[in-house]
């Protein structure tokens, strides 16, 4: 139970919240269009708009966000509101090999986020305060963090980024709890021959040690095609999405898996209204 909580709850701070974040696995502090690799990243999202975001990510966990962004008087800001919920996990008793499940309940996860930023000469600074609520059984858990970030545009060709992640506060009762903080470098190369954007992030978890990520995103007509790599020590996760915009429509479409077989394809879907 605890490390369930743990894996819905707080993890839950690392999961992909988007199709774009899915289809590169999360890489791109230097250069994303997408807040939860980097809050600066709200200084490439350049119009308007509202996104509808649905997912079930590795290990059959559903969720769904819905986040607007607007510029006022120059400034970008960003709100979003995020869930998770699973009905059905087996309750067993003291002795859980030898006996069937008594029942099922379940766990949800909600979580609210505000980001803006500020440029001061060639950077571009953000931070981004989440509050969340976990709740599995009769055990709850609830805290804030906030995300760091900034961004500098070291030619045309090449950008850097930083971004620190997931630093705050939780609180529980009963159950033992580690925030997943990251810190992050990340770096972006302008390709020349596909037109198409490198991506090489180097992070830093708390919780899970050291973690690589690679990203590639290349556009061609009205579509834009990404892929992404993340290593962490024995673990490989493989990232394929496409986007497509039509006038004030836009979608985004982004694939998961996993080299553990156990887990399935984590799917995601994004809907896009510029106005």
């Amino acid at each position: 139970v605890i490390q369930l909580l743990q894996g819905i709850g707080l993890e839950a701070l690392n999961i992909p919240s988007s199709a774009l974040s899915a289809s590169l696995t999360g890489a791109g502090i230097a250069s994303s269009k997408d807040i939860w690799a980097n809050p600066a990243s709200i200084f490439m999202i350049q119009k308007k708009s509202i996104r509808f975001s649905g997912y079930n990510w590795l290990g059959h966990v559903p969720g769904n966000e819905i986040s607007i962004f607007w510029i006022k008087n120059n400034k970008p800001s960003y709100i979003s509101l995020q869930s998770s919920n699973i009905d059905d996990i087996e309750l067993y008793g003291d002795n859980p090999s030898d006996e069937q499940p008594i029942g099922t309940f379940s766990t949800s996860w909600v979580a609210g986020s505000y980001c803006t930023g500020f440029k001061l000469y060639d950077f571009q600074i953000s931070n981004l305060i989440k509050v969340n609520f976990s709740k599995l059984y009769n055990e709850i858990m609830y805290g804030f963090t906030t995300d760091f970030g900034f961004r500098y545009i070291i030619s045309k060709k090449m950008k850097f980024g930083f971004s620190i992640k997931n630093v705050g506060y939780e609180h529980s009762n009963k159950l033992k709890n580690s925030l997943p903080t990251q810190y992050g470098i990340g770096f972006s190369f302008l390709e020349p021959l596909l037109n198409s954007s490198i991506m090489l992030d180097f992070i830093q978890d708390n919780n899970n040690g050291s973690i690589m990520k690679f990203g590639f995103n290349a556009s061609a007509n009205s579509m834009t095609y990404n892929l992404g790599i993340t290593k962490n020590n024995e673990v490989l996760i493989y990232g394929f999405g496409c986007s497509y915009r039509y006038k004030q429509w836009g979608t985004n479409i982004g694939l998961i898996t996993h080299n553990n077989t156990v887990f399935d394809i984590s799917k995601y879907l994004d809907i896009i209204w510029y106005f």
